[in-house]
This record gives C-alpha cells, sequence and structure tokens, in this order.
C-alpha cells in the first residue's frame, strides 16, 4: 500500500524519524499501527470522558516510540514544596531581560 502525505506531513515524519534514528516508513508504520489498537470511538455507547481520551492518546504515542513513559500528573493540592515569596520585581520579568 502506498501513502501520499501532505509535505508537510512528511517533513514533520522524517525529522521525527531522524530524532528517533529510525526510518521515517518504520515510525509511520508504528504511529498507524498504535492508532489502529486504540478502541473504536463509535464501538461503545457510553461518551468516553476526557480523561479515557487522553490515556488513549498518550499509549498511542507510547506505542508509536513518540513517548518512551507515561508519568502520572501530579496532584497540586500534595505538593509539599513551600511557596517562596520574591521581592521586587517579578522573577519572569528578570528572566526575559537576561535572555536579552
Amino acid at each position: 500500500m502506498t501513502i501520499t502525505l501532505a509535505p508537510e506531513t512528511e517533513t514533520l515524519l522524517r525529522e521525527r524519524a531522524a530524532k528517533y534514528g529510525t526510518e521515517p516508513d518504520a515510525l509511520a508504520n508504528n504511529m498507524l499501527k498504535g492508532l489502529l489498537r486504540m478502541p473504536d470511538e463509535k464501538a461503545g455507547t457510553v461518551e468516553k470522558t476526557e480523561e479515557e481520551k487522553e490515556r488513549l492518546w498518550e499509549q498511542a504515542m507510547l506505542d508509536s516510540g513518540f513517548l518512551t513513559r507515561i508519568t502520572p500528573p501530579r496532584d497540586p493540592s500534595k505538593s509539599d514544596r513551600p511557596l517562596i515569596k520574591v521581592l521586587g520585581k517579578p522573577v519572569s520579568e528578570t528572566i526575559i531581560e537576561e535572555r536579552r
């Protein structure tokens, strides 16, 4: 089977393949396999939650090689880091000034 990609899609695929040290054809094949393994949205009668959709998307990205691992999101309410009070101008302004 031959698949014709839009030029910008082909460029992105080639760049991603080079980043991972693989051939574009192999990467595209793995990506398609991952997407085809995802459950068919129309098969179920219940609408998927955003969390389920995100989990399925992450799994497809993992299967295709775009992700190497999936880390659970941090719960901000369980953060043990104390807030730091900064005097003067905002830190973001300082960072922008130092980058110039």
